[in-house]
């Protein structure tokens, strides 16, 4: 069986796409196809209540139903950290819409069990496992008794969830959604929990979330794409990496014949990108990605990057490292001019997100206690 890999979607409905003829051929091969599925429906006209959380809010257009149905896309893949970015209505209404209209859905729900099962898929005696997972942003379902949520990829059950179909006899494919975000290079620590997922039986790892592509890794008897970016995304930004995405083609008889191609979304159009500079790049986070003393070295140099422009001014106001900081900090807010205040919602962004967390658990160890740990 052919299953094609999208990343993520996200379409405004406020231009209309296309896909060249090109592109649609290859589409109409593959036997299913799935979408990572960014964000709820959401129409204009409703008055919706956004879930309380850090970050942008992001929606889909009810006409983006439409594009999906053009494209052939079978399945919409919903564990992501936007899909409750409106609450628990919206995702349950997204996810029955979705259904309405001839796709299936994985991921997602309102109850702990049905979030946590894969997306079951039988053709010629064939018999695959499809697990949508996500990092731990907000909307995820960590507990019972939670009202409805995504799959978390680092959930305790998880593994012996994987372990159990792969034992069954099932094809076992993860489709998660995880990373840091705009970043070319994976960290380790997702690198090591996909490979763990090789090791558990899963035959492909396929990734989405950065929002840009990033390598494509062999492990053992399988293939780890680490970033999909985006397939559609018409949002937030308009670079060329943004817009530049991978489409990941598995065949489940044949890990020869697993393909990937990138695309491109750009003046209405969705359409095959045969750049040279494109393939290139790709080609070096590739090969940047086989290598884990490489690998380490770059999320090093990520996390002191990111801790410089992001986590240091947040954390600094937080937790004050001297006398003199605390004095000018409480001067500021007397004169209400402190722009920076304690944020429990910030906090809990910052702390619960696996990414987050890591970079900052690199940076800090990195400067300040990796040297107890050197040998002399």
């Amino acid at each position: 069986m052919k299953i094609l890999f999208c990343g993520d979607f996200v379409y405004s409905g406020n231009s209309e796409f296309s896909i060249s003829h090109e592109l649609q051929t290859y589409f109409d091969k593959q036997d299913f196809r799935i979408v990572n599925y960014e964000a709820p429906i959401i129409d204009s006209n409703n008055n919706v209540k956004p879930l309380i959380k850090a970050g942008p809010y992001v929606c889909n257009s009810p006409n983006g139903i439409n594009v999906l149905k053009e494209l052939g896309i079978n399945a919409t893949a919903l564990a992501n950290n936007h899909i409750m970015d409106y609450g628990v209505e919206s995702l349950l209404n997204t996810k029955e819409l979705l259904q309405k209209n001839g796709f299936k859905t994985f991921g997602v729900g309102n109850n702990f069990d049905d979030v946590y099962e894969p997306l079951i898929l039988n053709q010629n005696n064939e018999k695959i496992a499809i697990f949508n997972l996500c990092q731990a942003e907000f909307g995820v379902m960590k507990h019972y008794g939670i009202k409805a949520g995504y799959a978390w990829i680092n959930h305790s059950s998880v593994n012996s969830r994987i372990r159990n179909y792969v034992e069954k006899g099932f094809f076992v494919i993860i489709f998660a959604h995880a990373g840091v975000e705009d970043e070319e290079y994976v960290l380790p620590e997702w690198r090591n929990r996909y490979h763990e997922f090789i090791d558990l039986g899963a035959s492909y790892v396929i990734a989405s979330h950065p929002h840009i592509v990033q390598g494509i890794e062999n492990y053992k008897n399988a293939k780890i794409v680490y970033s999909l970016g985006n397939f559609l995304f018409d949002k937030l930004e308009n670079s060329e990496q943004w817009r530049t995405g991978l489409i990941a083609s598995i065949d489940t008889k044949s890990l020869e014949n697993f393909e990937t191609h990138l695309v491109c979304f750009f003046e209405n159009n969705i359409s095959f990108v045969d750049t040279k500079a494109a393939k290139e790049l790709l080609e070096k986070r590739s090969f940047y990605v086989q290598d884990e003393q490489i690998v380490e070295e770059l999320a090093n140099k990520l996390a002191e990057d990111t801790w410089n422009r992001y986590y240091k001014s947040y954390y600094e106001n937080l937790v004050p490292h001297s006398i003199k900081q605390l004095i000018k900090i409480k001067i500021k807010k007397m004169l209400g001019k402190q722009s920076v205040s304690f944020n429990e919602t910030m906090l809990l962004h910052n702390i619960q997100i696996e990414s987050h967390r890591w970079c900052v658990e690199r940076y800090l160890y990195n400067k300040n206690c990796k040297e107890n740990c050197i040998k002399d």
